[in-house]
């Protein structure tokens, strides 16, 4: 009896150390989002991409996602990252644009116009292949650039009807950086406030129109305070860092680990872009329905729009003077280069997540050195 209780014990005792070492070979990384969990990118990237990333460890490989700004918020997520209060985070480089002022130039060419797949292509590429001063920045705040998202095409989205230059003098208008340009270009206010501050605002009647992607009707909600939306799409917003990792964590991550991030790095970037420009179609649907007015554009705002194009390179080339960029000519000139390299590429393709996720990896993931 004393030997079969003693064998017991010792094979309890096993198992216990088996289940140590399993929680020991197990690592958790937290990533913060300002945004929902029901948000585009929360629910059709992010998340299935740590659920294919633990799946590809057999769970070494854990994350805990915060949403909402609970940990993290726009302006301190990829200080957040740097100091360790998360693991990874969703950061939108015109933020923090001292810190990350190479990338936050780039974001500056927002309103040319590209498909959102080869908007999310070219600043992936242009991040992680030829441009060495946008890896330093990020390595110097202490984070790992990984995978960038595009949103979908810029909307001007309103309490109140704006169809041209008459009615667009004196609106206050949600904008930042290029899409400024832009408010101010149409007589219009610009306010400068995050996406997540615009639903409270426009509530409070403090600005009277968003510009951003029509996704956000129906993930910022703002199709309960919106009225009108112009049907004019006014570049897109391509800095958006969705995909990166505390630095020092990315380096102590074994050879699996990290393989098993760029093998699922491509699909989420190809999803990202996919989604939000499948949610922005569904959410300006939905307005519809709801009676939102979609607005025709007068041709006088048409004609602003193309005449503001013809200086928005040397807008930008000199705020990457102004910076300090070493060179901002040649990054301007790679980044449109890219974006009309891969308008080529997403024109070819049928529209698959899966077949633009093969671009990705064979044009990019497959030549990083990550």
């Amino acid at each position: 009896m004393k030997s079969m209780i003693t064998t017991g014990l010792v094979g309890v005792a096993f198992g216990a150390a088996l289940v140590s070492a399993n929680v020991a070979a197990s690592t958790t990384l937290s990533y913060g989002s300002y945004v929902s969990r029901s948000h585009t990118l929360n629910a059709d990237a992010v998340g299935p991409f740590f659920e294919a990333v633990e799946q590809e460890t057999n769970g070494s490989l854990r994350f805990r996602l915060h949403t909402d700004g609970t940990v993290v918020g726009p302006r301190n997520a990829l200080s957040g990252i740097g100091d360790g209060v998360v693991d990874m985070a969703l950061v939108v480089d015109v933020y923090v644009p001292s810190t990350v002022p190479t990338n936050a130039t780039l974001s500056e060419l927002a309103l040319f116009p590209a498909d959102t797949l080869a908007g999310a292509a070219a600043v992936t590429e242009m991040t992680l292949l030829h441009c060495e001063e946008c890896v330093d920045d990020w390595h110097q705040a202490g984070v790992q650039p990984l995978g960038f998202y595009s949103t979908a095409p810029y909307h001007l989205m309103c309490r109140t009807e704006v169809k041209d230059l008459r009615t667009a003098r004196g609106k206050r208008v949600r904008a930042a950086t290029a899409w400024a340009g832009w408010t101010a270009a149409m007589g219009a206010v610009p306010v400068n406030i995050s996406s997540g501050e615009m639903y409270e605002a426009m509530s409070r009647r403090s600005v009277d129109c968003g510009l951003g992607a029509t996704a956000w009707l129906d993930s910022y909600g703002l199709s309960d305070v919106v009225t009108h939306v112009l049907d004019l799409g006014i570049g897109a917003y391509r800095g958006g860092h969705f995909m990166n990792m505390n630095l020092e964590k990315w380096n102590g991550l074994s050879d699996d680990e990290r393989a098993a991030f760029l093998k699922h790095l491509p699909l989420a970037v190809a999803r990202a872009a996919i989604a939000y420009d499948h949610d922005s179609e569904v959410a300006l649907e939905n307005a519809r329905e709801k009676g939102i007015t979609i607005v025709e554009p007068g041709q006088d705002l048409i004609d602003r729009y193309d005449e503001l194009l013809q200086t928005e390179r040397e807008r930008v080339i000199e705020t990457g003077r102004e910076r300090g960029l070493s060179d901002p000519e040649a990054l301007v000139d790679k980044y449109v280069e890219l974006l009309e390299k891969w308008e080529a590429i997403v024109a070819d393709l049928d529209g698959s997540e899966e077949a633009f996720a093969a671009e990705l990896d064979r044009h990019i993931f497959q030549k990083a050195d990550l």
